[in-house]
């Protein structure tokens, strides 16, 4: 009798091994491609985003909800269609680390659904959920992540080459304004303000704005093999308000010294050359921004008001960052706009019911930026200026490794939109390449916030100089 109960107990026994090993077996062929969550500690240097294994990769994402992505959100629908089948959707389980902050990558991820946690270097962690509107951006963009990302909850995401980002796909090479290859808003289509300009500006009639004729003479006299300082303060000095400006600029706290200066000579030895340039410059930009027409004066001075916050925050984030000349920055911020000047000149001689305002917003939406290159050009500025009236809002833009003038102006504009729309109008800042290439990356939305109201002496100081 007790072998009978043995003999069953041991029977009972083998099945319920048999059943486990099977139920086990099965589980590892279902889960083979999910690692195992890796542990809290950031030490793994070997991470290759390129070869990342995913729980689930077979999503093809709709169109209507890449139409929802930036910068997607402005391609063809042409292009979409041969996006989509090629850049699936990836699903990773809770506690996967995605990618970690300073590795390289060539990828950037949006985040589609569930949570992300995400580990910044000099703030707590924080919840990043796809119902944020910042999910509209990616999770980071530039040759490295500038966070540590594990999914907090199981996420579904979007992976996509940078080059696809920092790329614009409907961009054309322009060396004229042809409305004819231009997707016309119909505002625009029947404007008889909109076609004249640009038949002015096509045939090279149109007048453009003038560089101030002592900035001209001053790059003249410092483009020469020796250069005399009693010369160039001799030409600033033909304009005792210019001068006098020069001297407070000397002076601010854009130029810290112990000892102030009192004479325009003083003012050209401590800026140096290049410098008192770039100052004189920016001051006498204030002249192009005038305008008789009430609604045309009102937008002068919205780009004018603009290109002074910009300009101060430049100037103020080069210094901080000692990687571009302040005074550079400082006429960086003033000119990335100048594109919009010709067209409201341009109407402001118009009959004032000639074009109305939404007619003047929807051309400067086309014209600013080949506009701003055009003048910049004619101008005789530098390859590094051109390209600001493009690249200057073109937040995914990746000009190398190296921090540039075009990174601390757009780095300069996002704070400035911060400031006036507030962060749901914007990516955030991790999803910048400009932000990734910061040595110190502790310029997050908060830290940037602080360190420009400490700083905040030096941009009234800078506003106050150029306002006029």
């Amino acid at each position: 009798m007790v072998w009978l109960v043995v003999s069953f107990v041991f029977a009972a026994l083998i099945v319920v091994i048999a059943v486990s090993y099977r139920r086990r077996a099965r589980g590892l062929k279902e889960i083979e491609r999910a690692p195992d969550p890796p542990a809290e500690s950031e030490a793994q240097v070997d991470w290759d985003s390129s070869a990342l294994p995913s729980y689930q990769a077979d999503k093809i994402v709709p169109r209507s909800i890449l139409k929802l992505l930036e910068p997607m959100a402005s391609w063809h629908d042409e292009q979409l269609a041969v996006f989509a089948p090629e850049h699936r959707s990836e699903t990773y389980p809770a506690g996967f680390l995605l990618f970690q902050r300073d590795e390289l990558t060539d990828h950037a991820f949006y985040l589609l659904k569930g949570e992300v946690e995400l580990k910044f270097e000099l703030r707590e962690p924080a919840i990043f959920s796809a119902l944020d509107p910042e999910a509209r951006y990616p999770l980071g963009c530039g040759t490295r992540f500038p966070v540590t990302c594990i999914s907090h909850t199981e996420v579904e995401m979007l992976r996509v080459p940078q080059a696809l980002l920092c790329a614009d796909r409907n961009r054309q090479e322009v060396h004229g304004i042809d409305t004819a290859a231009m997707d016309l808003p119909p505002v625009l289509a029947g404007s008889a303000a909109f076609h004249a300009f640009c038949r002015s500006f096509e045939s090279r009639e149109l007048q453009l704005p003038s560089i101030p004729q002592v900035a001209l003479r001053l790059r003249q006299v410092i483009r020469k093999p020796e250069v005399d300082l009693d010369e160039v303060a001799k030409l600033v000095q033909v304009d005792p308000a210019l001068s006098a400006k020069l001297i407070h600029v000397a002076n601010s706290p854009l130029y810290l010294s112990v000892q102030p200066v009192s004479t325009c000579h003083g003012a050209v030895v401590r800026l140096g050359l290049e410098a008192t340039h770039n100052v004189v410059c920016s001051i006498g930009m204030r002249q192009l921004f005038s305008a008789r027409h009430t609604v045309i004066k009102r937008r002068v001075e919205q780009i004018w008001d603009d290109g002074l916050t910009v300009s101060a925050i430049s100037s103020v984030l080069a210094a901080k960052l000692a990687s571009v000349d302040s005074d550079k920055a400082l006429l960086a911020g003033l000119i990335y706009r100048i594109g919009a000047i010709p067209f409201l000149k341009f109407v402001d001689e118009l009959p004032a019911d000639a074009c109305r305002e939404e007619e003047i917003d929807a051309a400067l939406e086309l014209l600013t930026v080949p506009v701003g290159r055009y003048v910049l050009q004619e101008w005789d500025f530098p390859q590094e200026y051109l390209e600001l009236p493009e690249q200057a809002e073109r937040w995914f833009v990746d000009s190398g490794p190296r921090i540039d003038l075009g990174d601390v102006v757009r780095l300069a504009v996002w704070h400035a939109r911060l400031a006036q729309r507030g962060k749901a109008a914007l990516p955030p800042i991790i999803a910048l390449p400009s932000f990734a290439k910061l040595e110190n990356r502790g310029l997050t939305a908060e830290f940037s916030l602080n360190l420009l109201r400490q700083a905040q002496a030096q941009i009234d100081a800078t506003r106050k100089i150029l306002a006029g």
